[in-house]
């Protein structure tokens, strides 16, 4: 068996997905939202939240 020394630091859930005043008016966020809904959320993250977001697993 391996010995796995190194963990990864667990991500905080951020409190807000959404920041104040920028929440898509009528959209759910579900597994089924549509590319707009996807494209709002991309927007109001910061560059390095979409790397992780991207970033293989």
């Amino acid at each position: 068996m391996e010995n796995l020394t190194e963990v990864e630091p667990s991500l905080a859930i951020p409190e807000r997905m959404f920041a104040f005043g920028e929440e898509p008016v009528g959209v759910r966020v579900t597994p089924y939202h549509k590319p707009f809904a996807i494209n709002k959320i991309l927007s109001a993250l910061e560059d390095d939240e979409v790397d992780v977001l991207r970033r293989p697993r």
